[in-house]
């Protein structure tokens, strides 16, 4: 699965921006936890619409073969989330039930398992949306520590913290704030390209110049002597 996104529309050219914002990272959690299942061919793209009324003429759901896209519409009653606190767990029941529904009516092979595990995971963590973005062990003094750049949400609409950290035996050892944006800024992600080590031991990110604010390459000292595993 390439892309899970869910938007919210109270007429097609105005979107309901801050939902939009604040729900992308549960997109995100659901694109992740269904591409770990669904290995079928039809479906590269998922996308749910919810709508305050639907327009005239617009289908609960249709299928894009040559795009291999399905998009689902729903209508929500905006507030049912507005100050819940639950409001993460609503979106994630419509959104599962809308894709299930659709896939009752095209049966595409594999999908509706992969979507009941995916389903199921995402309530056993309590849809946390942090994750492990990219990492990568290394070999210190005859121990192994992982090089990790995690993502981090907070409470705060205007807040995504990339932040870069050194394990071992999952206790964090250092950790850095590397960029912050928008929870629904994936560009941020996209930018960065990996993780390596230099001579004196600085653990350098790089990453793309020309698609963000950051100045890459990012150069963390750790401690001298660090190897690549």
């Amino acid at each position: 699965m390439h892309r899970v996104q869910i938007c919210f529309e109270e007429k097609a050219l105005y979107p309901l921006k801050e939902y939009n914002i604040w729900f992308a990272p549960l997109g995100n959690l659901f694109n992740r936890l269904i591409s770990q299942y669904y290995v079928g061919k039809e479906l590269k793209m998922l996308d749910i619409a919810f709508w305050v009324d639907l327009p005239p003429n617009t289908e609960s759901y249709f299928y894009v073969k040559y795009d291999k896209v399905l998009l689902c519409n729903e209508i929500i009653d905006l507030s049912s989330i507005a100050l819940n606190d639950d409001s993460n767990k609503i979106i994630w029941e419509k959104a599962y039930s809308a894709f299930k529904d659709a896939n009752t009516h095209y049966n595409f092979p594999g999908f509706g398992e992969a979507l009941d595990k995916a389903y199921a995971q995402g309530l056993s963590i309590n849809l946390a949306l942090d994750y492990v973005y990219k990492e990568k062990e290394i070999r210190f003094n005859e121990d192994i520590y992982k090089a990790i750049i995690y993502i981090k949400f907070t409470e705060n609409i205007d807040e995504l913290t990339v932040l870069f950290r050194v394990e071992k035996d999952k206790k964090i050892i250092t950790e850095e704030v590397i960029m912050k944006g928008q929870r629904n800024e994936a560009i941020f992600l996209y930018a960065i390209k990996n993780i390596s080590f230099d001579k004196k031991g600085n653990v350098v990110i790089r990453g793309m110049n020309n698609v963000c604010k950051i100045n890459f390459p990012i150069k963390i000292k750790i401690t001298d002597g660090i190897s690549l595993s």
